[in-house]
């Protein structure tokens, strides 16, 4: 008992330890300074002729008033210089004019030559003055996905411990950005506790047992002893034993409990005894009914032993009477402390060397060490860190803990400790410098996996090979084959297209009573299923936009109009109907865009602004309102004429006009993705027109108008996963290098691995500013 205490007492302490450790740790987020941007002589002639006379003309209608739209004031950028100077800014210009959507549809419009004279001017100029320098990353923690897929691939087993941890914050689309991960106290808390979980799941230890013998079970010689008073009363010297069976071997405590009739000069002595081999001596003090407690430690093989104490100074003096006995209480054994389980799959344990002997445990405990911290801290351990972790060994084991369990408290330390939860990649200095091999293996990992890196990947790390070009692609290719690049499609994927709202959404049950929690999973599934596809089989990203396939089971081939398949499994399908394409016309898709009663053609149209083509509108002025549920007097009309009243509001019509006509190509699908004619006896109107004057009526020609804007799209998908890909928000510098990388995967024609492939050759991703 003493000994469980102690090692309760022992884990308490360290547990203290650890969260004082990861408390210590300031995590100042990045301080967004950012390298200067290379000097160029600026066109003065260039701009005064083009750029400044556009300004004037189209933008100072809406942006020379005192609060301009989006803070734009157009009088402080009249100048060239203004250009290098605001070059954030002007790459929001460049963006809108260049996508239409500025100036704005319902004002007076450029023609194409001024239009296009404008982009070119202002992109060749930011193009021209690209910074080299990466962007900083701040430190960042393991988000919860991170943390069970690492333990996963630590341990071999799912323990999907992350559900109990705080949820992790949104920045830039994904939660894996290190400015929005934040480690609040009760986060601390949960980290402690799965981290001793993992510990006893990875070196599992039997819990010790308890096999009491009594004055009933004990034996003895009959020349030797005899009851006395419930007890054994050995009169001379001799054994009393008892038989215990072990079903494990390992450290096992011994106890006797009893007094002595003490006589004579000496206090009366014991030895305990095992299998007729000695052990310790101890004076038995206590007497006159009084019982003491006398315990041992020994390792013993599993098997039948005897166990038992011997009285070794027997003392009667025939004169006086005087008589030394022993009373024995009784014989107890405890154990095994610190034993693996061998019911455990060798599977789900940590693979760490035994000592042959007592004595060699220090030499056992730094081989075992050596193995798994490299793992643990998904890097080399330095030989003081390996130490400090060799005395929590030793602070164990000088406990009176097992050598077993020192390696689980030291390994339940490691996991609580910064080195695995965080992934630093700052030195001190300033400057820009690359990924070391171990920070790049850990980068590409967590991109492509969402985890630590394996084997293969540690081992080009370990020889530096993972820093050449065709090595990190080599290793590209493997792992987007692997298995684990499922991550890709249920983290990335999930987040980009925004499929997480689908928890949270909750259609009319009256409206759409079939439409319940299971056909929602159902729906996230065929478009990660969809998203999976695209990347195992190495499909051109122009699938999600125009793609003739899907994936989906009986419950959504019946919502679909679909025939031929039926029950639960999930089956690649081909798309007959020209109204369905890429994930766009996805139930999940469509559904999380809509209002729990009705479609909402301004939530859809901003989605495919926002999520396909990275060109979100501006957020809506102060005080403007959504669309109220319908009254009396407009009843009668549909929701698109609705909405054209609507968007007679001077200060909505702007946005609407952007976002409406693209919700209204897809009024033929209803809240749930489901073909529909008309909308409860309104006939559908699906006709739409975009800023740039295209026109399309139904989906079917709406996909022929998106596709031929495939740039933006290509563009804005390398965006998000460059994102994705490094934990962080991109740079002005970071996004135009991404849209330098388009012309390279048009010529492999655009198939997904080619983003990957330029994502991780660019220097956005191998290398990173240092930090003081």
């Amino acid at each position: 008992m003493k000994r469980m205490a102690r090692h309760e007492k022992l884990r308490l302490k360290l547990l203290g330890m650890a969260v004082a450790m990861l408390a210590a740790i300031t995590l100042f987020p990045a301080d967004g300074a950012r390298a200067q941007p290379n000097s160029k002589r600026l066109d003065d002639k260039g701009f005064g002729e083009t750029v400044r006379p556009f300004v004037e003309r189209y933008c100072s209608i809406c942006h020379g008033i005192s609060s301009p739209p989006g803070g734009f004031a157009s009088e402080k950028f009249l100048t060239a210089r203004s250009v290098r100077e605001e070059r954030e800014v002007w790459a929001k210009v460049l963006r809108a004019v260049e996508t239409r959507h500025m100036p704005p549809p319902d004002r007076e419009q450029p023609d194409d030559h001024e239009r296009a004279a404008v982009v070119e001017w202002v992109k060749t100029y930011l193009e021209a003055t690209i910074s080299e320098e990466p962007g900083k990353v701040t430190l960042r923690r393991l988000n919860r996905a991170q943390y069970d897929n690492t333990i996963r691939d630590l341990v071999g087993t799912d323990l999907h411990l992350a559900a109990d941890f705080p949820s992790d914050d949104v920045g830039y689309g994904f939660d894996n950005i290190g400015d929005v991960l934040s480690t609040s106290p009760l986060l601390l808390e949960r980290w402690i506790s799965a981290a001793e979980k993992v510990a006893r799941f990875a070196l599992p230890v039997l819990d010790p047992t308890t096999i009491e013998r009594s004055s009933d079970d004990l034996k003895f010689g009959s020349q030797q002893g005899a009851p006395y008073e419930g007890d054994i009363l050995l009169a001379t010297t001799g054994d009393v034993w008892g038989e215990f069976k072990l079903d494990h071997g390992g450290d096992y405590s011994l106890e006797f409990v009893g007094y002595a009739q003490q006589a004579g000069p000496e206090i009366a002595q014991i030895q305990f005894v095992v299998d007729d081999r000695g052990f310790d001596r101890f004076d038995v003090k206590e007497s006159n009914g009084k019982y003491g407690r006398y315990e041992i430690n020994v390792s013993l093989p599993a098997g039948t032993h005897r166990i038992g104490v011997r009285f070794l100074n027997d003392y009667y003096d025939p004169g006086s009477g005087a008589d030394r006995n022993l009373v024995v209480r009784s014989l107890t054994v405890r154990g095994p402390f610190g034993a693996s389980d061998p019911a455990t799959p060798f599977s789900q344990r940590m693979e760490v060397p035994q000592p042959q002997q007592r004595a060699a445990w220090k030499g056992a405990a730094r081989e075992s060490l050596k193995r798994f911290l490299p793992r643990v801290f998904r890097r080399p351990p330095s030989e003081s860190e390996v130490d400090r972790y060799l005395e929590l060994v030793q602070i164990a084991w000088t406990a009176g803990d097992s050598y077993r369990q020192g390696l689980q408290l030291a390994l339940q330390a490691s996991l609580a400790s910064p080195s695995f939860l965080y992934r630093p990649e700052q030195s001190r200095g300033s400057g820009s410098r690359d990924l070391n091999s171990y920070e790049l293996a850990n980068r590409l990992s967590y991109f492509l996996w969402n985890s630590m890196p394996d084997d293969q990947l540690f081992m080009t790390a370990a020889d530096g090979s993972i820093k050449k070009s065709e090595v990190l692609a080599s290793q590209v290719d493997r792992m987007l084959k692997d298995a684990k690049s499922e991550s890709l499609a249920t983290d990335f994927g999930t987040q980009w297209l925004q499929l997480r709202r689908m928890q949270n959404f909750k259609p009319d049950s009256k409206l759409y009573p079939g439409y319940g929690d299971k056909v929602k999973a159902m729906a996230v599934e065929e478009t990660q299923r969809f998203f999976s596809y695209v990347v195992s089989a190495d499909r051109s990203i122009l699938d999600f936009v125009s793609a003739r396939y899907s994936f989906v089971n009986g419950t959504l081939a019946n919502l679909y109009g679909i025939s031929g398949v039926e029950g639960d499994e999930f089956q690649k399908v081909e798309l007959k109907d020209p109204n369905r394409f890429g994930v766009i016309t996805h139930s999940s898709v469509l559904a999380t865009t809509s209002n729990p009663d009705r479609t909402s053609p301004t939530k859809r149209g901003k989605w495919i602004l926002e999520t396909i083509f990275g060109t979100p509108p501006p957020d809506p002025p102060p005080g403007v309102g959504t669309l109220e549920k319908a009254n009396s007097a407009e009843k009668a009309l549909t929701l698109k004429q609705r909405l054209e009243i609507h968007r007679k509001d001077p200060s909505c019509a702007s946005c609407h006009q952007l976002m409406d006509p693209l919700g209204f190509g897809l009024e033929n699908f209803g809240v749930t993705g489901k073909w529909r004619a008309d909308d409860f006896g309104k006939k559908i109107d699906p006709i739409g027109e975009m800023a740039d004057g295209s026109k399309f009526n139904g989906p079917a020609e709406m996909e022929k108008v998106l596709v031929k804007k495939k740039d933006l799209f290509v563009q804005n998908f390398a965006r998000q996963l460059a994102t994705y890909a490094i934990g962080r928000g991109l740079t002005l510098d970071d996004d135009l290098k991404v849209k330098s990388m388009l012309p390279k995967i048009q010529a492999q024609d655009h198939k997904f691995s080619s983003v990957v492939h330029q994502i991780v050759q660019s220097d956005i991703f191998r290398r990173t500013m240092n930090g003081d």
